[in-house]
């Protein structure tokens, strides 16, 4: 025969769960946060913009604009949107 827990059994463990659940969000949170910020996060991010060409052909239009070379950076992205 299964034994199942009782109601009372819960309840008597409802605050140590709690507490568990409350712990193990704000722990995720934080590593989390750090991972994004100082982990692997940015160190992938750089290099798949850096091997992406597209990504390297919009960096490279947004510096010809910041420059105000608005037909270099069509240039530059002509080729992505199938206008040469």
């Amino acid at each position: 025969m299964i034994n199942f827990l009782s109601i009372q059994a819960l309840l008597n463990n409802l605050p140590l769960a709690c507490l568990f659940i409350a712990c193990y969000v704000v722990l995720c949170v934080l590593v989390g946060r750090w991972d994004y910020r100082r982990g692997s996060i940015p160190i992938e991010t750089g290099l798949a913009s850096k091997a992406n060409p597209f990504a390297r052909a919009v960096a490279t239009a947004l510096y010809h604009i910041s420059r105000g070379e608005g037909e270099e950076a069509e240039r530059v992205l002509a080729s992505w949107l199938g206008l040469n």
